[in-house]
């Protein structure tokens, strides 16, 4: 795909947002790009797809995101030759079998009947995402959370995870509940899942997805994926960090607790690796 010169044509009912980044990483910025996916609450709660994906299209100069609610297609097309099959824009679709999906994707010429064929009938079906409706998609998806008390708020400064380990998130609140047990990192626990308006469930897959939800919408994660558009050493992300959290918050141990909740939480749009002795966050 990064060989397309003029149009670049994708087709997934699932987009996950670092899969797609790497994607349109390496695309000319004078190539047409049109990505046709859907839209439905539901997978957006579930972590499937990720409603950031029309962010992201609204950052580049020639693309559009178009919505076909009852999509189940799968096309990889510029403007000569293409991939059909059956893996989604995700990680799991995208990454072969040793580390995701086991997928088909066959080779086609971008002039095959077959293949005009489709994408003529989804032109015919396809509506344009506007940012009007990416605002009302969004709106709902946070009443879907529960907002933090307005007391939580700090003017000026955001919130920033105070768990250290967000493996233990649900552990903890789930120790409160159960056993009674009242300490420093069940507070941490209790304000980190306030802040994002995830309460408490005895489902532990269902919370945690919940916050990786809450996280892609949370506003110091959305201005973050800015930042990273390049990759960052890690003393830039704690500059980064220290200019936007509280005031009583360790610039190093803000940024080593985010880093571990955006591997942990969304290990599909964020990378983190150490190269001797230096550590690099990016996007996928």
């Amino acid at each position: 795909m990064s060989q397309a010169e003029s149009q670049l044509i994708l087709v997934s009912p699932f987009v996950k947002l670092g899969a797609l980044t790497r994607i349109l990483r390496n695309i000319k910025p004078t190539v047409s790009v049109s990505l046709t996916t859907r839209w439905r609450i539901d997978e957006f709660i579930a972590g499937i797809s990720d409603l950031e994906a029309f962010t992201l299209m609204q950052s580049l100069p020639n693309a559009q995101l178009f919505l076909v609610q009852n999509l189940h297609a799968k096309l990889y097309l510029n403007e000569s030759v293409g991939l059909i099959g059956s893996a989604n824009i995700t990680h799991a679709g995208l990454n072969g079998p040793d580390s995701g999906n086991l997928e088909i994707l066959h080779d086609v010429n971008r002039t095959d009947t077959g293949v005009d064929e489709v994408v003529k009938k989804i032109d015919q079906s396809k509506t344009l995402a506007t940012h009007k409706m990416y605002l009302e998609m969004l709106a709902v998806l946070r009443c879907s959370l529960d907002p933090p008390p307005l007391e939580q708020a700090e003017s000026g400064r955001s919130w920033f995870p105070l768990t250290r380990d967000p493996s233990m998130l649900w552990l903890t609140l789930h120790s409160g509940v159960v056993d009674s047990v009242r300490s420093d990192e069940l507070k941490r626990a209790e304000l980190d899942a306030t802040a994002l308006g995830v309460p408490y469930t005895q489902d532990r897959a269902i919370f945690e997805k919940r916050v990786a939800l809450a996280l892609t919408l949370n506003d110091s994660v959305t201005a973050l994926r800015q930042f990273l558009r390049k990759d960052r050493y890690f003393g830039e992300l704690r500059e980064w960090v220290g200019t936007r959290a509280r005031a009583d918050r360790n610039p190093t141990m803000a940024t080593q607790c985010l880093i571990r909740w955006l591997i942990y939480f969304l290990p599909d749009t964020y990378t983190y690796r150490r190269p001797g002795h230096s550590e690099i966050i990016g996007v996928r």
